[in-house]
């Protein structure tokens, strides 16, 4: 009899999963300032899909780092939106978050920060912009656990991102320059993803 030995270390069914890995998809927009008494966040609508990795801190805590690229949904000219925007963003974000570890089902909130590299393009301007921006956001979400390692879930986002604004055009005061120049300011967009994770 060895008693010296050290005993194996013990993992119970309860210690968080230190590592997982996941695919999301959703989209974003923001309020519609055009129809305000409808309350419509379909503004500048961007739709699109991405890749996700998290660490737990402890049962609580966790650490999560992202990359997304989206695209504006409607790109091309329509009665009502004859001068569309064209848009695509990539969005790589880091963020921390707070879960309740119940057994099958695990609400959570977030808060990150991220880089997002975007290109916009719009028919009343000569030359698209392109631009590195900050974003952060605020999220709440849950996932249900399909088996011990496999989960599903969604989440809702109010991000802080850059708007930029249809129309401007040519303004003939302040000679062709001003044809290039897009205006824009940092508002808030409503934001849903779906995702599936696996937790090694």
């Amino acid at each position: 009899m060895d008693g010296g030995a050290a005993a194996d270390p013990v993992v119970t069914a309860s210690s968080p999963a230190r590592y997982s890995f996941g695919v999301r998809a959703g989209g974003y927009g923001f309020r519609n300032t055009a129809h305000t008494e409808l309350g419509e966040w379909d503004d500048c609508r961007m739709e699109g899909a991405g890749v996700f990795g998290q660490r737990s801190l402890t049962r609580y805590l966790f650490a999560e780092v992202g990359f997304d690229l989206y695209t504006a949904k409607d790109a091309t000219p329509t009665p009502e939106m004859p001068a569309p925007m064209d848009r695509i963003s990539g969005i790589t974000s880091v963020a921390g978050g707070a879960r309740v570890p119940w057994r099958w089902v695990q609400p959570y909130v977030q808060l990150g920060v991220g880089l997002e590299v975007t290109r916009v393009e719009m028919p009343e301007h000569a030359t698209p912009e392109r631009a590195l921006l900050p974003m952060g956001f605020l999220g709440v979400g849950a996932e249900l656990f399909a088996t011990e390692h496999l989960s599903i879930g969604g989440n809702v986002r109010t991000n802080v991102m850059k708007h930029f604004t249809h129309g401007g055009g040519h303004d003939h005061a302040a000679g062709d320059a001003a044809s290039t120049e897009m205006t824009g300011e940092f508002e808030a967009a409503a934001q849903g993803q779906l995702f599936l994770k696996y937790q090694i």
